[in-house]
């Protein structure tokens, strides 16, 4: 299924009435709905529970775990820069895990130490006494990091030491929870034309959504879809755009052959913007990220603006579930976008127009297209007289952001580097080019794949 926008200079006709919007706000109705879900017991907790370290040799023993104490487990993560020769620099971990063999009743304090992205080397050291094994963790973490075991809830970074990576001591549930019931269930009508309603259902869809969210590699277990804002997105942004700052200036400070303290505190700033960033945005890796350079900062902007077109879709997901007693939650959506969408009909001569420029620059007889509409939201079309069809295509999930806010340029913080003509909106007169940037997929098992460009 292709739609097509005729926002910039477009010649096809489209209804001049736009819904109306009085008493919509949508992002407020999702702040009331997150806080009353929240409120609610939906997304109650539970405790995270480490695995054991994938470097300790086997055990026999059943029920071999990672010693707990009455407030957290002896399992720690250390992170610092080790700068060799004056220039060069590497990032380094250090891993510490004490673990019971209930069988044998003894204690095994592991130790894995190496460069971040290695497995690195390891020690599996043996005692007898639970109390001679936690004295010897507690005296090697603070022989690494300067800081007291008891107390690294106030840790303080040392110079030259190691710093603590910070885990999730909880996580939710049921994160499902949080999502349930915004579409699948109404007492009221839709009062949408068929088409324009399963559109809207088609992109409301919250297992698409999730899964879209899965596979933009955030942990879904630490950080739920149901529970991703945009204060959260905004603060991840900020960190970025530290990071550019730093990665620059480290660039330069490189270049005229800084000394080995002012190279050291320029990747320390770094691993420590980049260990924010990853405590905001939580990915689904396990092992220890590496800090960001240019070539991750790009994707980690790219995730950011995928997840702001997300969170826009989120939104419209608890506001209607909010007001789904006083409205259909796809009348709800529809006139929070503020944008009317109407289906052209077959005889159009727009349709017609548009079906063969699409003939003319796409050979795959194997799609087809299902519907073309057009669409208004209300604002005056600019009246240039040089005007041409160009095609842009973009991820279904993108599609609810892009009829809300239009098509956004890259923020400053994006690197220009993996953009063909530097930052900008990219455009195509070929349908096959922007086809190619569209994802095709399918709201469930039973339906045809879709994809929707904007032309």
């Amino acid at each position: 299924q292709k739609v097509t926008n005729s926002r910039q200079g477009r010649s096809l006709q489209a209804p001049s009435s736009v819904p109306c919007l009085d008493g919509i706000n949508f992002k407020a109705d999702a702040d009331a709905e997150h806080m009353a879900t929240l409120a609610s017991g939906a997304s109650s907790s539970e405790q995270v529970v480490p695995k054991v370290s994938s470097v300790c040799e086997k055990l026999d023993s059943d029920g071999t775990c990672v010693l707990a104490d009455l407030h957290d487990f002896f399992d720690v993560t250390l992170t610092k820069v080790d700068v060799e020769h004056g220039k060069y620099g590497k990032y380094v971990f250090y891993k510490m895990q004490i673990i019971h063999d209930p069988i044998r009743n003894t204690y095994i304090l592991l130790t894995n130490w190496g460069r971040i992205g290695e497995s690195g080397k390891y020690q599996q050291t043996p005692f007898t006494s639970e109390e001679d094994c936690v004295k010897e963790y507690k005296k090697v973490f603070k022989s690494k990091s300067g800081n007291e075991w008891d107390t690294r809830a106030s840790f303080i970074r040392k110079a030259g030491k190691y710093a603590l990576i910070m885990r999730p001591k909880t996580r939710l549930k049921n994160p499902e929870k949080l999502l349930q019931g915004a579409v699948e269930s109404s007492t009221h009508p839709c009062s949408l034309p068929t088409g324009v309603g399963n559109l809207l259902r088609f992109f409301l869809n919250t297992k698409a959504l999730s899964s879209v969210y899965s596979c933009s590699g955030i942990d879904s277990s630490r950080l739920p879809f149901g529970q991703l804002t945009l204060s959260t997105i905004q603060a991840a942004e900020a960190k970025l755009s530290e990071i550019k700052k730093k990665l620059t200036l480290h660039k330069e400070v490189s270049r005229i052959g800084g000394n080995v303290i002012d190279i050291r505190a320029s990747f320390e700033t770094i691993a420590k913007l980049s260990n924010e960033f990853y405590e905001l945005l939580p990915t689904c890796n396990d092992q220890i990220l590496k800090p960001f350079n240019e070539q991750k900062l790009g994707w980690a902007v790219k995730l950011t603006q995928q997840l702001r077109e997300l969170t826009i879709t989120k939104q419209l997901l608890l506001g209607a579930r909010h007001r789904q007693a006083s409205m259909n939650p796809i009348d709800y959506a529809y006139k929070a976008l503020g944008v009317h969408i109407k289906p052209l009909t077959i005889n159009s001569i727009e349709r017609k127009c548009l079906l063969r420029f699409i003939d003319n620059t796409y050979s795959d007889r194997d799609k087809m297209v299902h519907q073309i509409y057009a669409l208004d939201d209300g604002k005056q079309a600019c009246d240039i007289p040089n005007k041409r069809l160009l095609f842009h295509g973009s991820g279904n999930e993108n599609i609810p952001g892009i009829l809300k806010h239009g098509l956004l340029i890259a923020p400053p913080e994006a690197p220009t580097s993996g953009w063909a003509y530097g930052k900008g909106i990219y455009f195509s007169d070929q349908f096959k080019k922007a086809i190619s940037y569209a994802s095709m997929c399918s709201s469930s098992e039973e339906e045809r794949p879709r994809a929707f460009v904007f032309v």
